[in-house]
């Protein structure tokens, strides 16, 4: 892992910021982009006592279209370049069917397919250029077992992986594409919710993934030379079995 260039999104969120924990000790630059608020990732990098990595940070928000372009030239004047992407970002709001509008849809699909479309599509013909590169979307289970009062996120998610097995087709064979889809994923020092135990319980596992797990599976598709591309693991327990 070292000597590596990550660009992390949704660098703030719970994920984010295991995501952050993992790399922060190791020889790798680091760019960091939240939504529009940086402070919780400079709390994040506080609890950290000399960093082996060197990070950078910015804020952007990804339902402008104009912040991707933004992004991808501050990430690689900043590191030098661009070997790794893992895609966290994401919008999840529960709406009933009949109370999405046009406005709502739009602002979720900007966000949750649009963003990482072009991203990928910047950043993979970058890391073609410079003949290697992974990129890592987080997914979700969601996209093959919609979740009816998310349907925009569910929809989205389901471009998401088709996403993954077409530009790992078109970026191939220097660069590879893959997802991570997780159901219930577990925070460290914080008991699950009530709800997400009850979600728990229809799964044949009936424990939730971990952080660690998820942070495992981005390890092993940031091999050099890993032979996988074009596929989502599922780390859900069992549920997507239902």
């Amino acid at each position: 892992m070292n000597n590596k260039k990550i660009l992390i999104t949704g660098a703030s969120g719970k994920l984010g910021c295991a995501l952050i924990q993992h790399f922060a000790h190791i020889n790798c630059q680091l760019m960091l982009c939240s939504n529009s608020n940086e402070c919780s990732i400079h709390a994040e990098l506080d609890t950290f006592n000399n960093p082996c990595a060197t990070i950078y940070s910015m804020a952007a928000d990804l339902s402008d279209v104009d912040s991707y372009t933004t992004l991808v030239a501050h990430a690689k004047a900043s590191m030098g370049g661009i070997t790794d992407f893992i895609h966290c970002a994401s919008i999840f709001e529960k709406q009933d069917l009949l109370d999405i509008d046009p406005s709502s849809w739009h602002k979720q699909m900007d966000v949750n397919l649009t963003a990482p479309f072009f991203l990928c599509r910047d950043i993979g013909q970058h890391m073609t250029d410079a003949q290697g590169g992974h990129i890592i979307l987080l997914s979700d289970i969601a996209a093959t077992c919609p979740y009816e009062m998310y349907m925009p996120y569910s929809i989205a998610k389901s471009g998401m992986n088709a996403m993954v097995k077409g530009l790992a087709k078109i970026f191939a064979p220097n660069v590879t594409v893959n997802g991570i889809a997780p159901y219930i994923v577990a925070q460290q020092g914080h008991a699950l919710s009530s709800a997400d135990a009850q979600l728990l319980n229809n799964t044949y596992l009936k424990y939730p993934t971990q952080m660690d797990e998820i942070c495992s599976c981005v390890d092993l598709l940031m091999m050099p030379k890993s032979s996988m591309t074009g596929q989502v693991i599922t780390l859900d327990a069992g549920r997507s079995l239902k």
